[in-house]
């Protein structure tokens, strides 16, 4: 790979630059002994750096490697985030192809289901199964507050909907701030990520629940 690197580095560079490179790198105590000099050598450092090596047309290749170019830091920080979720995003499709409608239709169904059978949990047990169907309206509820909509007016729309046979894919348009159809607006998320988050948030629930249980049965000692 090395002598690929310089079979494509050389031809794109005089020979002067390269051998100041080298002798900038090797020969540290010759550049140091003139401030103009080490400043020439220092530039043409610079300009060796400018310029990448592409290994094309490589036969059974493995791995390749994404430049990414911003104007600033902070720019080419968010660019990387992005197209790391964007790849992660891929990388779940591609295990798990199953898909789920988004915009929080699938919080509200999930939410609608949860009611439609809470009376059928007896005993003390129906109230935190009841408060699982109040905590998933939180998503479609955040959805709506973010695009300026009125949103004790489009959850009561969406729990309508959801009311109907086929109303199950209807969620927030996060553009707009109205309800929409997710399959028409092709809007979805993957089913493995969807799954795994209602799983943490009840574990994690549980676990406070727990907690709170073991703080309230201790007893505080006397003097």
């Amino acid at each position: 790979m090395l002598s690929s690197c310089f079979d494509h580095t050389l031809p794109a560079l005089p020979a002067v630059v390269f051998v100041f490179v080298l002798v900038y790198i090797f020969c540290p105590y010759f550049v140091s002994s003139s401030p103009i000099i080490a400043h020439l050598f220092r530039c043409c450092y610079l300009l060796l750096c400018r310029y990448f090596a592409f290994l094309e047309q490589c036969t059974d290749a493995k791995a390749c490697t994404v430049i990414l170019r911003g104007g600033t830091k902070d720019v080419l920080n968010e660019i990387e985030r992005n197209l790391q979720d964007a790849m992660q995003v891929v990388r779940n499709v591609h295990f798990d192809p199953r898909m789920l409608p988004g915009g929080g239709a699938t919080e509200i169904a999930v939410s609608t289901a949860i009611t439609k059978s809470v009376d059928s949990v007896e005993g003390i047990s129906k109230w935190p199964y009841a408060a699982v169907a109040a905590a998933l309206e939180v998503i479609p509820r955040t959805l709506a507050q973010n695009c300026g909509a009125n949103v004790i007016r489009l959850l009561t729309e969406l729990r309508t909907k959801h009311t109907q046979a086929d109303g199950s894919s209807w969620g927030v348009n996060g553009t707009t701030g109205v309800a929409a159809d997710m399959y028409k607006l092709g809007i979805w998320e993957p089913y493995c990520v969807k799954t795994q988050t209602l799983k943490t948030a009840i574990e994690s629930a549980c676990l406070i629940l727990r907690i709170d249980d073991v703080v309230s049965g201790t007893r505080k000692k006397k003097n």
